[in-house]
């Protein structure tokens, strides 16, 4: 399981400003992390329900919001993204991930953030698409099988 540390340490590493690692989504990241896992791009913003998170790891991409009561969680694996969108003005930029069954709209994210972020998840996006189509039937049947 993740700790704390090594949550703030990836996280500023990968340049997060105080502000953000004060939010309440920081805090409760080592208990949404696998073993092992690590975060490779984020961004901090607003969407249609407030402030949130998307966080893409080495294996799957969360979204994280902490409300009051509730935490929500969506767990997203690099397969079902569909399509990545994004655009950038001369400080903020906007990301919009497609997927399957919903899709995640952020705006007023720092403008490097919104790059690097995207690049990664477009990236993990193909790589996981090519994977799919390179498959025989018979490999797909048997991974669902496990």
């Amino acid at each position: 399981m993740a700790t704390q540390e090594s949550v703030r340490l990836q996280l500023r590493n990968l340049g997060a400003s105080p502000a953000i690692m004060q939010k309440a989504e920081i805090r409760h990241l080592p208990d949404i992390l696998m073993r092992d896992e690590v975060i490779k791009e984020f961004i901090a913003g607003t969407y249609a329900g407030g402030f949130g998170m998307l966080l893409a790891t080495d294996r799957r991409l969360l979204f994280v919001d902490k409300k009051f009561f509730d935490l929500l969680v969506d767990d997203i694996p690099y397969s079902m993204i569909a399509a990545v969108e994004f655009d950038v003005s001369m400080i903020w930029g906007r990301v919009t991930i497609f997927t399957r069954a919903k899709n995640f709209k952020f705006k007023r994210i720092r403008k490097q953030r919104t790059l690097q972020f995207a690049r990664y998840v477009e990236t993990r996006m193909y790589e996981a698409q090519s994977k799919i189509q390179n498959d025989t039937p018979l490999q797909r049947l048997e991974k669902r099988k496990k």
